[in-house]
């Protein structure tokens, strides 16, 4: 086969395998759609620009200016990811509470972590041979070391989920696909993967409370003892009813307090591995895959998968699949006007 290998990653397998037209028009063309970005994946580019600069700061770790550059940098990615008032404060406190639950932000590694790394290293058939058509790609959002000198891959991720221990959310991780393509990647670049450690955030989804519509209000006509003993007078708003947008300020306090209330609910950490017999299957899914996505692409042929739509659209918080117009023949995936060229800059490969 000819032409350069095909880069095989987490986001470019699952998305061949959930809609190979869905991988075409966001691997292949690299054309994404004016202003589609969804909520949780702008919070999440903006709280990883936060997260990298704390990881990144090499003073003293009770230095203010480290939780400074971690909102400088947070507040810059909101700038361009075009963030809302009320997720510019969420992300603010979820920073200072993730550098305050985990003060030990280097853990017990002796040499400086290394920050938003990408690593490419060759996708091996089934012989054990390096596939001359296929790459894999893994980019790390830090690449720490432990005292024994075996290799630590921290992910971080911004997740709507229920993190709390012991939880769906931790179990899933046993036959997560980005922990294995992590592991195997630094181990065919030549590293010893002591374990991975997946590092979590749940990112509430709080909004200002609006004052109640003129229409909807509810208000006392006559003095009202309630179940905690005190008395509503005539004219006081019955409960749930308010009579002005909630401010700024006591949106941060509602946050603030919501966070500290259960820290653990918000900031989870979990140790991952992986034995021999999971990596070779995992290796074996990676190829087989691989052979299937070269196929498509020396065919030009890039199925609908129209089942995949609402799965698409659920995962965007309700936005619809950017490339839903193009399947339904409203316009194509070339119209400027619709779609513009991915420009979103990458880490440069690094060799460990």
């Amino acid at each position: 086969m000819t032409g350069d290998p095909l880069r095989l990653s987490t986001s470019s397998v699952t998305e061949f395998a959930r809609c190979p037209r869905l991988f075409a028009h966001n691997h292949i063309d690299r054309r994404e759609r004016w202003g589609a970005t969804s909520r949780p994946l702008a919070f999440g580019r903006a709280g990883h620009k936060g997260q990298e600069a704390l990881w990144r700061w090499e003073g003293a770790p009770a230095d203010p200016g480290r939780l400074q550059a971690a909102v400088d940098a947070f507040q810059a990615s909101a700038d361009t990811e075009g963030l809302c008032p009320e997720d510019r404060i969420l992300g603010q406190v979820l920073l200072l509470g993730y550098a305050a639950r985990w003060d030990d932000l280097k853990l017990s590694f002796h040499t400086a972590p290394l920050v938003e790394q990408k690593v490419v290293v060759p996708v091996l058939d089934p012989a054990g041979q390096p596939d001359p058509d296929l790459v894999l790609v893994a980019v790390f959002d830090v690449v720490a070391y432990d005292e024994d000198g075996s290799t630590v891959p921290i992910e971080h991720k911004f997740t709507v989920s229920n993190i709390d221990p012991g939880g769906a959310y931790w179990g899933r991780l046993d036959l997560n696909l980005q922990a294995s393509i992590q592991w195997i990647v630094a181990t065919d670049a030549g590293r010893s993967v002591g374990h991975l450690l997946w590092d979590a955030i749940r990112a509430p989804q709080l909004r200002m409370y609006q004052a109640t519509p003129l229409d909807k209000r509810e208000f006392y006509k006559k003095a009202y003892k309630r179940a905690d003993g005190t008395v509503a007078q005539a004219g006081d708003p019955k409960p749930g009813i308010r009579l002005e947008d909630e401010t700024m300020d006591a949106f941060t306090a509602r946050v603030v307090a919501s966070v500290l209330s259960t820290p653990a609910g918000f900031f989870g950490r979990k140790v991952v591995t992986r034995d021999e017999g999971e990596l070779d299957r995992v290796r074996l899914d990676l190829w087989g895959w691989g052979q299937q996505m070269l196929r498509a692409r020396e065919t030009g042929a890039y199925p609908r998968n129209l089942d995949a739509c609402e799965t698409v659209k659920r995962m965007q918080g309700g936005i619809e699949c950017a490339y839903l117009p193009v399947c339904t023949g409203e316009t194509t995936i070339d119209d400027d006007r619709v779609y513009q060229i991915r420009t979103r800059s990458q880490p440069k490969e690094f060799t460990f």
